[in-house]
Protein backbone atom coordinates (compact mmCIF):
# COMPACT_ATOMS: atom_id res chain seq x y z
CA UNK A 1 0.00 0.00 0.00
CA UNK A 2 2.79 1.93 0.56
CA UNK A 3 4.47 1.94 -2.62
CA UNK A 4 0.92 2.64 -4.47
CA UNK A 5 0.76 5.95 -2.00
CA UNK A 6 4.03 6.78 -3.22
CA UNK A 7 3.17 6.57 -6.82
CA UNK A 8 0.06 8.41 -6.61
CA UNK A 9 1.75 11.05 -5.24
CA UNK A 10 4.31 11.42 -7.49
CA UNK A 11 2.42 11.49 -10.36
CA UNK A 12 0.19 13.92 -8.75
CA UNK A 13 3.39 16.21 -8.11
CA UNK A 14 4.25 15.88 -11.93
CA UNK A 15 0.76 16.94 -12.79
CA UNK A 16 1.02 19.78 -10.86
CA UNK A 17 4.39 21.06 -12.09
CA UNK A 18 2.83 20.33 -15.90
CA UNK A 19 0.49 23.00 -14.58
CA UNK A 20 2.66 25.30 -13.05
CA UNK A 21 4.88 25.24 -15.79
CA UNK A 22 2.13 26.22 -18.76
CA UNK A 23 2.14 22.11 -19.86
CA UNK A 24 -0.22 19.61 -19.84
CA UNK A 25 -4.14 20.76 -19.96
CA UNK A 26 -3.42 24.36 -20.54
CA UNK A 27 -1.13 23.55 -23.33
CA UNK A 28 -4.24 21.58 -24.95
CA UNK A 29 -6.68 24.53 -24.22
CA UNK A 30 -4.14 26.80 -26.18
CA UNK A 31 -4.33 24.18 -28.87
CA UNK A 32 -8.42 24.23 -29.17
CA UNK A 33 -8.26 27.93 -29.40
CA UNK A 34 -5.70 28.08 -32.27
CA UNK A 35 -7.62 25.11 -34.04
CA UNK A 36 -10.73 27.97 -33.93
CA UNK A 37 -8.75 30.14 -36.38
CA UNK A 38 -9.66 29.53 -40.20
CA UNK A 39 -7.26 28.46 -42.49
CA UNK A 40 -5.62 31.13 -44.63
CA UNK A 41 -6.90 31.81 -47.52
CA UNK A 42 -5.32 30.96 -50.52
CA UNK A 43 -5.00 34.10 -53.12
CA UNK A 44 -4.10 33.70 -57.26
CA UNK A 45 -2.22 36.65 -58.00
CA UNK A 46 -2.07 35.43 -61.69
CA UNK A 47 -6.17 35.47 -61.82
CA UNK A 48 -6.69 38.77 -63.73
CA UNK A 49 -3.36 39.24 -65.64
CA UNK A 50 -4.16 39.47 -69.18
CA UNK A 51 -8.03 39.11 -68.29
CA UNK A 52 -10.64 41.43 -69.22
CA UNK A 53 -11.97 42.64 -65.97
CA UNK A 54 -14.09 45.91 -64.79
CA UNK A 55 -14.29 46.80 -61.43
CA UNK A 56 -17.11 45.83 -59.44
CA UNK A 57 -20.30 47.67 -58.89
CA UNK A 58 -21.79 46.34 -56.19
CA UNK A 59 -20.84 44.37 -52.81
CA UNK A 60 -23.75 42.00 -51.91
CA UNK A 61 -23.54 40.24 -48.40
CA UNK A 62 -26.53 38.06 -47.03
CA UNK A 63 -27.98 38.63 -43.71
CA UNK A 64 -30.29 35.91 -42.08
CA UNK A 65 -32.23 36.96 -39.09
CA UNK A 66 -34.20 34.29 -36.88
CA UNK A 67 -36.68 34.76 -33.25
CA UNK A 68 -37.74 32.66 -30.97
CA UNK A 69 -40.20 32.59 -28.28
CA UNK A 70 -43.78 31.25 -26.63
CA UNK A 71 -45.75 33.55 -28.77
CA UNK A 72 -45.97 33.90 -32.74
CA UNK A 73 -46.97 37.25 -32.82
CA UNK A 74 -44.12 38.27 -30.32
CA UNK A 75 -41.94 36.42 -32.59
CA UNK A 76 -43.21 38.26 -36.02
CA UNK A 77 -43.47 41.41 -34.69
CA UNK A 78 -40.05 40.99 -33.32
CA UNK A 79 -38.64 40.20 -36.75
CA UNK A 80 -40.11 43.48 -38.06
CA UNK A 81 -38.46 45.66 -35.06
CA UNK A 82 -35.05 43.92 -36.22
CA UNK A 83 -35.33 44.41 -39.74
CA UNK A 84 -36.08 47.86 -39.24
CA UNK A 85 -33.32 48.48 -36.82
CA UNK A 86 -30.86 47.38 -39.33
CA UNK A 87 -32.26 50.01 -41.87
CA UNK A 88 -31.40 52.58 -39.05
CA UNK A 89 -28.22 51.51 -39.00
CA UNK A 90 -27.77 52.49 -42.80
CA UNK A 91 -29.99 55.86 -43.16
CA UNK A 92 -27.30 57.83 -43.07
CA UNK A 93 -24.82 56.07 -45.40
CA UNK A 94 -25.89 56.36 -48.74
CA UNK A 95 -23.61 54.12 -50.74
CA UNK A 96 -25.07 51.31 -47.96
CA UNK A 97 -28.74 49.67 -47.92
CA UNK A 98 -30.52 46.57 -45.94
CA UNK A 99 -33.22 44.85 -48.62
CA UNK A 100 -35.49 42.43 -46.84
CA UNK A 101 -35.67 39.46 -49.32
CA UNK A 102 -37.70 37.12 -47.83
CA UNK A 103 -39.39 36.13 -44.79
CA UNK A 104 -40.87 32.76 -43.06
CA UNK A 105 -43.64 33.48 -40.64
CA UNK A 106 -44.24 31.92 -37.12
CA UNK A 107 -43.60 28.05 -37.30
CA UNK A 108 -44.00 25.69 -33.66
CA UNK A 109 -40.21 25.30 -32.88
CA UNK A 110 -40.66 22.79 -29.72
CA UNK A 111 -42.56 24.58 -27.17
CA UNK A 112 -41.75 28.22 -28.78
CA UNK A 113 -42.25 29.76 -32.23
CA UNK A 114 -39.92 30.96 -34.55
CA UNK A 115 -39.65 33.09 -37.42
CA UNK A 116 -37.04 33.91 -39.60
CA UNK A 117 -36.26 36.77 -42.15
CA UNK A 118 -33.71 36.71 -45.15
CA UNK A 119 -31.66 40.55 -46.41
CA UNK A 120 -29.47 41.53 -48.39
CA UNK A 121 -26.86 44.35 -46.92
CA UNK A 122 -25.89 46.11 -50.21
CA UNK A 123 -22.86 48.24 -50.71
CA UNK A 124 -22.21 50.53 -53.70
CA UNK A 125 -19.15 50.39 -54.81
CA UNK A 126 -19.13 52.70 -58.29
CA UNK A 127 -16.81 55.72 -58.64
CA UNK A 128 -13.95 53.95 -56.62
CA UNK A 129 -10.92 53.85 -58.35
CA UNK A 130 -8.74 50.79 -56.12
CA UNK A 131 -9.28 47.88 -53.86
CA UNK A 132 -8.09 49.86 -51.45
CA UNK A 133 -11.27 52.31 -51.94
CA UNK A 134 -13.82 49.78 -51.86
CA UNK A 135 -12.25 48.03 -48.94
CA UNK A 136 -12.96 51.24 -46.97
CA UNK A 137 -16.16 51.32 -48.32
CA UNK A 138 -16.86 47.67 -47.26
CA UNK A 139 -15.92 47.81 -44.02
CA UNK A 140 -17.93 51.03 -43.41
CA UNK A 141 -21.09 49.00 -44.84
CA UNK A 142 -20.10 46.17 -42.59
CA UNK A 143 -19.46 48.36 -39.64
CA UNK A 144 -22.88 49.57 -39.78
CA UNK A 145 -24.72 47.03 -38.79
CA UNK A 146 -22.07 43.96 -37.01
CA UNK A 147 -22.92 45.60 -33.56
CA UNK A 148 -26.42 44.21 -33.57
CA UNK A 149 -24.73 40.35 -35.46
CA UNK A 150 -24.59 37.85 -32.87
CA UNK A 151 -22.52 34.55 -32.59
CA UNK A 152 -25.14 32.23 -30.97
CA UNK A 153 -28.69 32.43 -30.44
CA UNK A 154 -29.15 34.94 -27.45
CA UNK A 155 -31.72 36.45 -24.93
CA UNK A 156 -33.23 39.95 -25.73
CA UNK A 157 -33.73 41.87 -22.78
CA UNK A 158 -36.91 42.58 -20.66
CA UNK A 159 -38.55 39.74 -23.16
CA UNK A 160 -39.13 36.19 -23.71
CA UNK A 161 -37.77 36.22 -27.00
CA UNK A 162 -34.31 34.74 -27.77
CA UNK A 163 -32.71 35.91 -31.77
CA UNK A 164 -29.40 35.46 -33.76
CA UNK A 165 -28.05 37.82 -36.81
CA UNK A 166 -25.45 36.75 -39.47
CA UNK A 167 -23.75 38.67 -41.79
CA UNK A 168 -22.23 36.82 -44.38
CA UNK A 169 -19.18 37.02 -46.81
CA UNK A 170 -19.76 39.31 -49.92
CA UNK A 171 -20.58 38.48 -53.25
CA UNK A 172 -19.02 40.98 -55.93
CA UNK A 173 -21.25 41.67 -58.76
CA UNK A 174 -21.42 43.34 -62.06
CA UNK A 175 -24.57 45.63 -62.87
CA UNK A 176 -25.08 45.28 -66.22
CA UNK A 177 -21.97 42.65 -67.62
CA UNK A 178 -23.90 42.33 -71.08
CA UNK A 179 -22.96 45.88 -71.87
CA UNK A 180 -19.35 44.93 -72.12
CA UNK A 181 -20.31 42.41 -75.21
CA UNK A 182 -19.12 44.75 -77.94
CA UNK A 183 -15.60 45.07 -76.27
CA UNK A 184 -15.41 41.20 -75.59
CA UNK A 185 -16.79 40.92 -79.18
CA UNK A 186 -13.68 43.25 -80.56
CA UNK A 187 -11.29 41.30 -78.42
CA UNK A 188 -12.24 37.70 -79.52
CA UNK A 189 -11.95 39.45 -83.55
CA UNK A 190 -8.43 40.15 -82.39
CA UNK A 191 -7.82 37.00 -81.37
CA UNK A 192 -8.95 35.16 -84.04
CA UNK A 193 -6.97 37.53 -86.50
CA UNK A 194 -3.86 36.31 -84.92
CA UNK A 195 -4.46 32.72 -86.33
CA UNK A 196 -3.29 32.69 -90.10
CA UNK A 197 -3.31 29.64 -92.15
CA UNK A 198 0.58 30.44 -92.98
CA UNK A 199 1.35 30.90 -89.34
CA UNK A 200 -0.43 27.43 -88.64
CA UNK A 201 -1.93 25.74 -91.68
CA UNK A 202 -2.38 22.58 -89.90
CA UNK A 203 -5.49 24.08 -87.73
CA UNK A 204 -7.64 24.54 -91.20
CA UNK A 205 -9.18 27.78 -89.56
CA UNK A 206 -11.75 27.56 -92.63
CA UNK A 207 -12.93 24.47 -90.80
CA UNK A 208 -13.46 25.99 -87.99
CA UNK A 209 -16.70 28.14 -86.64
CA UNK A 210 -17.20 30.26 -83.84
CA UNK A 211 -20.55 31.77 -83.01
CA UNK A 212 -21.12 34.14 -80.16
CA UNK A 213 -23.81 33.27 -77.71
CA UNK A 214 -24.92 36.69 -76.64
CA UNK A 215 -23.86 35.72 -72.86
CA UNK A 216 -21.22 37.49 -70.76
CA UNK A 217 -19.50 34.66 -67.99
CA UNK A 218 -18.72 36.31 -64.92
CA UNK A 219 -15.23 34.55 -63.81
CA UNK A 220 -13.27 35.42 -61.25
CA UNK A 221 -14.46 37.76 -59.05
CA UNK A 222 -11.89 40.65 -56.55
CA UNK A 223 -12.32 43.93 -55.23
CA UNK A 224 -9.74 44.84 -57.83
CA UNK A 225 -11.56 43.38 -60.76
CA UNK A 226 -14.64 41.35 -62.30
CA UNK A 227 -13.42 38.74 -64.95
CA UNK A 228 -15.66 38.50 -67.93
CA UNK A 229 -15.88 36.57 -70.71
CA UNK A 230 -17.44 36.16 -74.17
CA UNK A 231 -19.59 33.36 -74.41
CA UNK A 232 -18.34 31.49 -77.81
CA UNK A 233 -19.83 28.02 -79.29
CA UNK A 234 -17.25 26.40 -81.34
CA UNK A 235 -17.26 23.48 -83.26
CA UNK A 236 -15.45 21.52 -86.56
CA UNK A 237 -17.38 21.45 -89.88
CA UNK A 238 -17.95 18.78 -90.81
CA UNK A 239 -17.03 17.45 -94.47
CA UNK A 240 -20.20 17.09 -96.52
CA UNK A 241 -19.97 14.13 -98.69
CA UNK A 242 -20.18 14.89 -101.85
CA UNK A 243 -23.41 12.92 -103.38
CA UNK A 244 -22.97 9.79 -105.71
CA UNK A 245 -23.03 10.47 -109.68
CA UNK A 246 -26.10 9.72 -111.30
CA UNK A 247 -25.77 7.14 -114.17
Amino acid sequence: MRARTTTVTTAALTAFALLACGSGPLDVSRSVRSSKKPPPTEHDPSALHGRYTVPPDQALLPLRLRVEGPAADDAAARVREELADLQRAVSDLPPCAVEVQDYRPPSRYGDDWASEAWATLSVDLGGLATALERMERLDQCRGAVLPQTTRYTEPIENTELERSLSLGGPVLVVDAPEAHLPALLARRAEALQAVTAPMAPQLHPEDYRCVPTGQVRVGTRSLAGVVLDLGVDCRVQADTPEPPAEG
